[in-house]
């Protein structure tokens, strides 16, 4: 199977670094707070900061740390990849301008779109721009502390050990605790979080869904970047988008949406985690030379539609309508093929 190219690799090798920077984000959280629980005291109260309004506090600074911590890793990972893909694109359209003799690359195709970043970093999807999505992700992490402490295990355990409890709760919310408060204030035998659902498409734990936003957002910022690029690029036929040779398992999203598409379809994930990629369809240097002198294409090699297991898929799962792919190009989706 064919190698990813250097800047591909780079990319990955930039979104892999970035997951264990949200690691230590999330380690530095869980060191933090265990002075600050160890504080707490159980009142009895049907809310765990009754009377412990001091504690509260001091967890809710933390947390607007960690709300502001993950943003700025969101944002700076963004801006570093989306200058990666415009570093690959400025030495590709050096290339492309080397195998012709005339002019075919003018100044324009070397636009950085910075503009474009502050709007993808501003955007708002599903009615939540990207500050909201940390914030809720600190609310689900201060819910999965309220249930540490209604499981009564900090009771007469120093700071570092309340730490690691935490460390283990945000990682692996499942996690068989000893015990829990009922109805009547008593603590009894539970199994944690049985009947906590924190809604569709996200998960249980608080800093999966951290590494899942951050790794999302970098992985959009680059495949953005290449878009707004080649959109403009008047000698490209279209893109492909292939599945990773990374990639160890059949996945039924990526599988039915791989395929050939305009050069003015936004492809930047197909689903969290996703590691397609996509690359630029270009005449070949002959053509190249040809489209040099007359600024004609090869009609025959332009892409002008979506593949039709593409736009079936999209139509047949509802679920995929929430994706992105989707609300990017409606225009391709929701019309009727060619």
């Amino acid at each position: 199977m064919k190698k990813l190219s250097f800047y591909e690799r780079q990319h990955i090798q930039h979104v892999l670094s970035q997951q264990n920077q949200v690691g230590l984000i999330f380690s530095e959280f869980c060191s933090s707070v265990g002075t600050s629980l160890k504080q707490w005291t159980d009142t009895g109260k049907s809310s765990v900061w009754i009377r412990n309004s001091a504690v509260e506090n001091a967890i809710d600074r933390q947390l607007i740390a960690l709300q502001s911590s993950l943003l700025a890793n969101i944002h700076t990972n963004q801006g570093e990849s989306w200058e990666l893909s415009n570093i690959k694109n400025d030495y590709f359209l050096a290339y492309v301008q080397s195998l012709v003799v005339n002019k075919i690359v003018d100044q324009g195709m070397f636009a950085r779109n910075a503009e474009a970043l502050v709007s993808l970093q501003q955007r708002t999807t599903n009615g939540m721009n990207l500050s909201e999505k940390v914030w809720r992700i600190t609310d689900q992490t201060k819910a999965q502390l309220e249930f540490y402490l209604k499981s009564g295990l900090s009771f007469g355990r120093p700071a570092a050990l309340i730490s690691q409890d935490v460390r283990q709760l945000l990682e692996n919310p499942n996690k068989r605790f000893h015990r829990i408060r009922n109805e009547e204030g008593e603590l009894v035998p539970s199994q944690p979080m049985k009947g906590y659902h924190p809604g569709i498409g996200q998960y249980r734990s608080s800093k999966m869904n951290a590494l899942r936003l951050t790794a999302t957002e970098t992985n959009i910022a680059y495949r953005m970047a290449d878009h707004k690029r080649w959109s403009k690029l008047k000698f490209a036929l279209g893109i492909t988008v292939k599945r990773s040779p990374s990639a160890k398992e059949p996945c039924k999203i990526c599988d039915a949406l791989a395929g050939e598409y305009p050069k003015d379809f936004m492809f930047t994930v197909w689903h969290p985690f996703c590691i397609c990629f996509a690359t630029l369809k270009v005449p070949s240097p002959e053509e190249l030379a040809h489209f040099s002198l007359t600024k004609e294409l090869p009609e025959n090699k332009i892409v002008r539609n979506i593949p039709s297991l593409a736009f079936d898929f999209m139509r047949n799962n509802e679920y995929m309508r929430d994706s992105y792919a989707y609300k990017d190009n409606k225009k391709w989706f929701e019309g009727n093929q060619k």
